[in-house]
């Protein structure tokens, strides 16, 4: 029964990003900015000049394709039919996969990429620590995340918020505290980078306040 109930959810999320998508409505994003930020405050804390990067959640595959330039094997990941396609159509220079994140472990195996990186992806916009709305189970589905990334590789999460913790009644998003997203990622290693989505140094909760969104590097212990 509640696999089934998660399959439902999946589907209708599958589905209303394919109508999104299909519609041409997709996010726009300015590709300069998201060079320089991607650049700034993703792969250069990491040393990273290479190697294998999964990005799970890639939408249309734009951060995707800025992976490549930065020079790196790069794969996108999503749910949405209409999205991969977009991608396949925009930038069929790096390699997509079009289905449920959750199954990454039938296509690749454990400790295979250098990095995997996660904008916006709508697991972290519910609660990071038990099933959410969507019926994922989030640290299970993290932890599996960490399995794929190599001893001493990184995980990247690029998420809206406001710091605050606050639920917002009419979105059902979360929006969530630093701890929050502390206490899911800390477990599998250290903080190498932490920023807004300025670039903005972030250090602790100190630095929080005013701040638009998270940027958050972590190294996976060896």
């Amino acid at each position: 029964m509640v696999e089934a109930r998660r399959q439902q959810k999946i589907a209708k999320k599958q589905q209303d990003y394919d109508e999104l998508y299909g519609s041409g409505r997709g996010w726009k994003y300015s590709r300069a900015y998201c060079l320089d930020i991607m650049r700034r405050c993703v792969v250069q804390p990491t040393g990273l000049t290479s190697g294998w990067v999964l990005e799970v959640g890639c939408g249309e595959g734009l951060q995707t394709s800025i992976l490549r330039e930065l020079g790196f094997k790069a794969v996108g990941w999503d749910l949405s039919v209409e999205g991969i396609k977009h991608a396949r159509e925009r930038y069929p220079e790096c390699g997509y996969i079009q289905g449920d994140a959750t199954t990454i472990g039938l296509v690749y195996p454990e400790r295979f990429f250098d990095l995997v990186y996660a904008r916006n992806m709508s697991w972290f916009h519910y609660r990071l620590d038990r099933v959410n709305r969507e019926s994922i189970d989030v640290p299970v589905e993290v932890d599996k995340l960490f399995r794929h990334v190599k001893d001493g590789g990184f995980f990247a999460l690029q998420v809206t918020t406001d710091f605050t913790g606050r639920f917002d009644e009419e979105t059902k998003l979360r929006f969530h505290a630093l701890s929050e997203y502390m206490d899911l990622l800390l477990p599998y290693g250290k903080v190498v980078s932490m920023a807004d989505w300025g670039g903005v140094t972030i250090t602790g909760p100190e630095d929080c306040k005013g701040k638009n969104g998270l940027i958050v590097v972590v190294q996976k212990s060896k």
